[in-house]
């Protein structure tokens, strides 16, 4: 079955398409540039996408915020779509808009970790070797340590501890933080932050990722 997958490069979108891609699905994926404020799209380092998918080897669409419907249909015609892959988890509001727009379009929708605990969202994601890193932070708890930090087995139990005390959902659903892979079993070459800046304040910053490049194994 021919897919798109919306694509963040974070890690609940990156899930999402691998799973897709085991259940045997030929995936695309599909990326929507959207507003700084968007309370729908993942933004810090969204240009990366395209780093991104050159180093999984995966064609990239992209679409701006509110083009998303019409560019959909114009990628179900010219290449035959047939279903969508979103990584919502318990946005209601993410997965209802485009649940929505998939029924408009006649798409199957493909949302393989909605509703899954953020213990076996976590743990799908390191058993399958998938890297990932905190790019952005609003939230009350979280400090300027975190942005730039890899989440790894090592210091998960630190994160759902925060989570817990301050109230955040571990999983960032409602973009208390945002995540970016760069490395996984989809990638023939791991990506490697060689510039970035960090911005910081009042428990809320963003890791601005200025140059990535793909590092051969």
């Amino acid at each position: 079955m021919r897919a798109l997958a919306l694509f963040s490069g974070g890690k609940d979108s990156t899930l999402s398409l691998f799973l897709a891609i085991q259940k045997g699905f030929d995936v695309s994926l599909f990326t929507v540039l959207p507003e700084e404020d968007s309370m729908m799209y993942h933004y810090p380092n969204i240009g990366l996408t395209e780093v991104q998918a050159r180093a999984m080897g995966l064609e990239i669409s992209y679409a701006e915020e509110g083009g998303e419907f019409e560019a959909m249909r114009d990628l179900r015609r010219e290449r035959g779509i047939e279903a969508v892959v979103c990584g919502a988890v318990k946005s209601d509001y993410q997965r209802t808009r485009i649940e929505r727009m998939c029924c408009e379009l006649g798409l199957k929708f493909y949302a393989p970790i909605w509703n899954i605990s953020a213990d076996r969202i976590y743990g799908a994601l390191f058993d399958a070797g998938f890297r990932f890193m905190i790019v952005s932070v609003s939230a009350e708890g979280f400090d300027e340590s975190w942005l730039g930090k890899e989440i790894t087995k090592d210091n998960l139990q630190e994160l759902m501890d925060l989570c817990s005390e301050y109230g955040i959902n571990p999983v960032f659903e409602g973009g208390e933080a945002e995540t970016f892979v760069f490395d996984g079993p989809l990638f023939s070459s791991a990506l490697t932050v060689r510039r970035a800046e960090k911005r910081f304040r009042n428990f809320s910053g963003i890791y601005d990722i200025i140059e990535a490049e793909m590092v051969p194994r």
